[in-house]
């Protein structure tokens, strides 16, 4: 089987398992890709919205083209993806779309994604929740993330802040980075190039020149060597070709352990697309996984003002 196409599918999967928890009415059956031209939608059958991006449907739905429009289903029951031709219509059922009218691809097997999307959706979910009790830290108790990749092409590394009047001392390996303070809720900071592989880090808080905190722990940052990059870079630019929206794109970097570019995919996706507010679990499950409390906190509060 494509090995890009098992990877799309996969990022799919963990899409359809967060909004089975986002949506109060039911779970979504089909996700719309790659919308072109006249696309609509309609939870009835009889108001119709355009479709501009990546759109999850529910049983009963329908979907119809223009002359100059054309989409993709995927279908979460039956893992088949087909294509939506110019001037038709279709209904989405538990089977797959059900043709009212027009004309839609012979339905080709994805992968077989069930046991993957299960893990990933307690995961997720786990993420989506609210917390009513918070356990309280010194303001310069640090965490940062446990294990994370980079690269030449995506090289930073974030943090919370705890304050404008700390700066930070970034330890990778035998390297010593010191990094100064901000006014923001995030520090972010690009890491010279290290050798391919693993290499402990942690990082310490200062204030006034003096150590404050450091962590009793380390974590770990992998390095991608060139031909690990290549190879990333190839699958990448097909998910981009698949799904302009760049959803797709972030899910598909946080399985590899890109958080930060996956944080950003998110973030960016979001700004475009308001209204795509159960998309915002993923966010918010990068960004606990970053230990970016604050953000996370503020994309949590978002979330369920959008969800009553």
């Amino acid at each position: 089987m494509n090995r890009f196409l098992i990877v799309f599918t996969l990022a799919a999967a963990l899409i359809f398992s967060t909004v089975a928890s986002a949506s109060p009415q039911k779970d979504p059956l089909a996700l719309l890709i790659q919308p072109k031209g006249t696309v609509m939608y309609s939870p009835d059958g009889e108001r119709w919205k355009n479709v501009r991006r990546n759109r999850f449907l529910f049983e009963g739905w329908h979907v119809k083209t223009g002359s100059d429009g054309f989409c993709k289903l995927l279908n979460q029951e039956t893992g088949m993806i087909e294509s939506v031709e110019s001037n038709t219509r279709v209904e989405i059922r538990t089977g797959g779309a059900n043709v009212v009218r027009g004309t839609i691809s012979e339905p080709k097997p994805a992968a077989n994604f069930m046991s993957l999307l299960k893990r990933k959706f307690a995961k997720v979910q786990k993420y989506s929740a609210v917390k009513r009790h918070h356990k309280e830290r010194a303001e310069t108790e640090l965490k940062t993330v446990r294990e994370i990749t980079l690269s030449r092409d995506y090289p930073d590394l974030v943090w919370e802040n705890p304050g404008p009047k700390y700066s930070y001392r970034l330890v990778v390996g035998e390297e010593v980075f010191d990094v100064p303070g901000t006014r923001g809720d995030m520090i972010r900071f690009k890491l010279s190039r290290t050798n391919p592989g693993l290499s402990d880090y942690h990082v310490q808080v200062i204030r006034d020149g003096e150590v404050a905190y450091t962590p009793e722990e380390k974590g770990r940052i992998r390095w991608l060597s060139q031909s690990e990059m290549k190879s990333f870079r190839e699958k990448a630019e097909r998910i981009r070709q698949t799904d302009p929206d760049g959803f797709l794109l972030g899910s598909f970097m946080d399985d590899h352990g890109f958080k930060i570019p996956a944080m950003d995919q998110y973030r960016k996706f979001l700004s475009q697309n308001p209204d795509a507010n159960e998309m915002r679990p993923f966010l918010i499950k990068v960004l606990g996984d970053l230990k970016l409390e604050t953000l996370k906190q503020a994309e949590l509060a978002v979330y369920h003002a959008r969800t009553e």
